[in-house]
């Protein structure tokens, strides 16, 4: 249970949060959020183009570089594609 002084602390934070942030305040109370973002179809598929011929490419050259940079971009792609379908 929380003492007289902590309601009372808790009651000012509820105000200063409702002057300053009613956006915030409105969404917490009813539990709906702002329209949210999808992930562009055709940046997945550019990401997944260039994922792949990076891999390509570092699996026929030496180059440690290429190797780790197809690495990366084939980690952002999957990255991309969870977030995605995260997204409701």
């Amino acid at each position: 249970m929380l003492s007289r002084h902590e309601k009372d602390e808790l009651h000012k934070i509820e105000q200063w949060f409702e002057s300053t942030e009613p956006a915030l305040v409105d969404a917490l109370r009813t539990g709906r959020t702002g329209p949210l973002r999808r992930i562009p179809t055709a940046l997945l598929v550019i990401t997944d183009i260039v994922a792949f011929a990076l891999l390509i490419l570092a699996f026929t050259g030496t180059s440690a570089v290429l190797i780790l940079l197809s690495l990366l971009v084939t980690s952002c792609a999957v990255c991309l594609h969870v977030a995605r379908h995260a997204v409701p």
